[in-house]
């Protein structure tokens, strides 16, 4: 009984830190994103040092809820307009759209 109670706790302490998707949506549909990637590296969310749109040198996080991070190049630019879901890989040839994900699912 007493292990079931501790599973128990840790369940709900786990269940208790994963965001809903209203709380995705009202984290990610705000952000805005112009951005030259130089470089990329992964930790708890994807990590790039790139270029903005005025030329300064920065460091950048993005959320994991879009999953882009794989086909991310040097060269590419990040671009997420504010007030949509979507985030928008261009490169050289093409321009890669990603939805804003939750659980799994698309984002409505």
């Amino acid at each position: 009984m007493k292990n079931l109670i501790i599973i128990f706790i840790v369940l709900i302490s786990f269940y208790s830190c994963i965001a809903t998707c209203d709380d995705v949506k009202k984290e990610c549909i705000p952000l805005s994103y112009n951005i030259l990637v130089i470089s990329k590296s992964k930790s708890r969310d994807f990590a790039f040092k790139g270029y903005d749109k005025k030329g300064n040198y920065d460091q950048f996080q993005i959320s994991q809820y879009w999953d882009f991070y794989d086909y991310v190049e040097k060269g590419d630019s990040i671009v997420k307009i504010s007030g949509h879901k979507e985030l928008m890989l261009i490169k050289k040839d093409t321009t890669l759209i990603f939805p804003l994900m939750c659980h799994g699912q698309v984002v409505e």
